[in-house]
């Protein structure tokens, strides 16, 4: 998260949810399907949280007024929106290796596992998840335990958020195939 975004967290205006990336990427088809808008990821992810909470309110007999920022298309994530519909994006279970070697100071385990996932996420587009990784190896040469471990748990956040996105990808295309097969025949 943005410091912005982490102050206001710490300070108790608002909370922070993990989404993963299946259940990400479903609520914007969902959304795109409602609205003719296709939103970016990071979009979706408020918008999932918006469909969860409006579920809650809807169940629990409540009324609510729910608000997200909308802060983007997604034209430019259109492979990502391809690969969830064509069921290839997973989510992704965050290494408890990494936290394990963290909480060790093993720099050199911690330094490994970071490159790699950093790697990965960004051939992938999880951006945020890449560049969290990137600097934990830069800062294990530096012995300052204190950052890495911050980023470490900014590692863990977006990782669950990639995962759940890629998990609910995964199902809402699975799901929508037979409707793909059917227009089709």
């Amino acid at each position: 998260m943005a410091p912005s975004i982490s102050a206001l967290v710490d300070h108790g205006d608002i909370e922070a949810r993990a989404v993963g990336q299946l259940g990400t990427f479903e609520a914007g088809v969902m959304f795109a399907r409602a609205e003719g808008i296709i939103p970016a990821p990071e979009s979706s992810h408020a918008i999932r949280v918006a469909i969860d909470e409006a579920l809650a309110a809807k169940r629990d007999g409540v009324k609510k007024v729910i608000a997200f920022n909308l802060s983007g298309h997604g034209h430019f994530d259109m492979t990502a929106y391809a690969d969830y519909m064509a069921g290839k994006l997973q989510d992704y279970a965050y290494p408890a290796e990494l936290v394990q070697a963290a909480e060790q100071r093993d720099a050199a385990t911690v330094g490994r596992i970071a490159h790699r996932v950093a790697g990965s996420s960004l051939s992938f587009g999880a951006v945020r998840l890449g560049e969290s990784c990137r600097e934990i190896e830069r800062l294990t040469g530096t012995d300052d335990w204190d950052a890495i471990g911050q980023l470490v748990a900014t590692m863990q956040d977006a990782a669950a958020v990639v995962a759940a996105a890629c998990r609910q990808a995964v199902e809402a295309a699975q799901a929508t195939e037979p409707e793909a097969q059917e227009s089709t025949s």
